[in-house]
């Protein structure tokens, strides 16, 4: 009979021909396992008493540490001089990387944004810190909206008067309420000073992104500091104030965009090529009139007084097309515009399409989807026949639809000929926004005329009067390459 343990540690008898798998017993421990657990760990102290103590492993020097197969020794256990040099200078130990590979690994963490990986590995170590001064690249893409980053306009023009952001090209910032504590000042807030201490030292910066929600409690940014500051910024090209309120609410947000489309000093046109003002509900008239209508030909007034501007914009319209001035394009370079649910205070908005494709020639993204609100926008003179039109030759993202502004949708006056005045002669257009535009002048036949309906990929027709039997018969028709259809 042979003795064995089982899995459980329980001892078990089993007859010396089975062929159980357990674990086997040598017959001098079976009296150890038969005896009462507390006699069984006095002998196991008892053992470990009698064991001679660790000894301590003498230290090694970090040149005999240097692995050979890494060509860091010379012949013999001698270390190279390359080795020694790196060793006192105390580069390679400890687990410490060279500089070259540190420069790709911050790099690659401040590639999105600067903060909090640029200011955090400064604070690691002296060598960490000196190859991170010595790249003033890593700011490139500076980003103070970020939890945590807790800056301030004093701190904004510290850094950016010491040379450490002299490199930024991509700025966010966003308004921030000072903070206070039994009514003593803690930390102070972050406005429109910053914007003008960055333009001050940063000249470098050519992305300006201003958007985001208002915010109980903080203050918005001001029209007089911030107007300032963007028309000193000589290379500025892209302009961001999605959802933004600059007060004063009436033309706060309008003499903004003015500033940012005004030509620089010794330069003809504006060098503005993206601007963002989706979402703002203070987008007022002057700034659509700068874009679409032309010099003299506002509208102002009511009644009598509107319909002889319209007449007098028509006429100009006609003048102007018949006997094109030579001239630079005053946004020779503007190539996005996204007015998206914008201007929902503002009332008869009027879109000429002919002015804006003069002056603007190369767009490629118009975004106008609920441009107006409820009570959406208008084009001068909707009979004017669009094969005289500029056109846009290079607009790949047009959207027009009338939005919903609280579950009421804008008023549209889309037709036939309005659309093929926008985008008739727009031969790589991609993507079209027509939802709830169900005027009865918008028909089906409309995509036989589009010069690139041949291209279109995405075409939303929600709620339009496009969305028909005739409309489906009419799209399988020319739009071959479709791919999304709403």
């Amino acid at each position: 009979m042979k003795r064995r343990i089982g899995v459980l540690g329980v001892p078990v008898a089993v007859s010396d021909d089975s062929e159980e798998d357990e674990d086997y017993v040598p017959e001098e421990e079976s009296d150890v396992l038969d005896q009462p657990l507390a006699e069984r760990i006095k002998q196991l102290r008892a053992r470990k008493r009698g064991f001679p103590e660790k000894r301590k492993r003498p230290k090694v020097s970090h040149a005999s540490r240097v692995p050979q197969s890494r060509g860091l020794t010379s012949q013999g256990n001698e270390p190279s001089d390359r080795a020694a040099e790196i060793i006192a200078g105390g580069g390679a130990t400890g687990g410490s990387l060279p500089p070259d590979t540190l420069r790709t690994i911050f790099q690659a963490a401040c590639s999105s944004s600067a903060l909090p990986a640029a200011a955090s590995v400064a604070c690691v170590c002296r060598t960490w810190r000196d190859v991170a001064s010595g790249m003033p690249e890593l700011w490139a893409n500076l980003d103070l909206s970020v939890p945590g980053a807790k800056a301030t306009n004093d701190i904004v023009e510290a850094m950016a008067s010491r040379g450490k952001w002299h490199k930024a090209r991509h700025v966010k910032v966003v308004p921030q309420a000072p903070l206070t504590r039994k009514n003593k000042l803690v930390r102070a807030g972050l406005s429109e000073a910053a914007v003008h201490h960055l333009a001050k030292h940063c000249p470098l910066i050519s992305s300006l992104d201003l958007s985001g929600r208002s915010v109980d409690g903080v203050p918005e940014f001001r029209q007089e500091g911030l107007e300032q500051a963007i028309s000193s910024m000589a290379s500025l090209t892209s302009l961001d104030v999605s959802q933004r309120v600059i007060i004063p609410r009436g033309m706060g947000i309008d003499r903004v965009i003015r500033a940012a489309l005004t030509p620089r000093a010794g330069q003809l046109a504006s060098p503005l090529v993206s601007l963002k003002a989706a979402a703002c509900p203070t987008l007022g008239r002057a700034t659509v009139n700068l874009l679409f209508m032309p010099s003299g030909a506002q509208r102002h007034g009511s009644g009598q007084q509107q319909q002889q501007q319209q007449a007098q914009q028509s006429s100009d319209i006609h003048t102007f097309l018949s006997s094109p001035p030579t001239f630079v394009p005053a946004l020779l370079h503007l190539r996005e515009v996204d007015f998206s649910l914008s201007g929902n205070l503002e009332s008869s908005m009027s879109l000429s399409p002919e002015m804006f494709q003069a002056a603007a020639p190369h767009l490629e993204v118009f975004k106008a989807t609920g441009l107006g609100g409820v009570f959406g926008w208008q084009v001068p003179s909707a009979d004017f026949n669009w094969q005289q039109s500029p056109g846009w030759p290079s607009l790949r993202v047009l959207e027009l639809g009338t939005g919903e502004l609280q579950g009421s949708p804008g008023i549209s006056s889309l037709s036939n000929n309005v659309l093929l005045r926008f985008a008739g002669k727009s031969p790589e257009l991609s993507r079209l926004e027509l939802s709830g535009c169900c005027l009865p002048g918008l028909k089906p036949d409309v995509f036989a005329s589009l010069s690139g309906a041949s291209h279109l990929r995405v075409l939303h027709l929600r709620r339009s009067s496009l969305a028909c039997d005739d409309g489906l018969l009419s799209l399988a028709a020319h739009c071959p390459a479709l791919q999304e259809l709403d």
